[in-house]
């Protein structure tokens, strides 16, 4: 086993009362606060060398096309970097990928090397469909 220390912080949440099985890759870092929690019959992968800021949130399930939710389930990629307050809600984040502060990626698809920039929602990007990307203040 690798050894954690000095990469996991407090108040860590791995909530497994309804999908499984969790994937958890090598941990680059982990702040205060982090929560992973899937839905009901979904799976949550986690890819490696990913940091997570304080406070984020991934939530797994699968992602809906044509008001089904039978798309790909949530996954993040390796070498990427969640910023604090950052949220994934049934998207795929592919490889050395970075979400900044503040920001939601929702029912997406986001290919390799995407930056979204803070205070952002991505909602409804799949290949094929370009999406919503909005600026928020919060």
């Amino acid at each position: 086993m690798a050894n954690l220390n000095n990469k996991l912080a407090n108040r860590i949440s791995l909530r497994g009362d309804e999908g499984e099985p969790f994937n958890v890759g090598q941990i680059a870092g982990m702040a205060n606060d982090v929560v992973f929690h899937a839905l009901a019959s979904t799976n949550l992968t986690l890819g490696d060398h990913v940091g997570y800021g304080p406070r984020v949130l991934v939530h797994g399930g699968r992602q809906v096309i044509n008001g089904v939710a039978n798309g790909p389930e949530t996954s993040v990629g390796d070498n990427v970097g969640l910023g604090p307050n950052s949220l994934i809600y049934s998207a795929v984040i592919g490889n050395n990928s970075a979400i900044g502060r503040k920001s939601a990626v929702f029912n997406s698809t986001l290919p390799a090397r995407t930056y979204v920039r803070s205070r952002v929602i991505v909602a409804d990007r799949r290949p094929g469909n370009n999406g919503m990307i909005l600026p928020v203040e919060w």
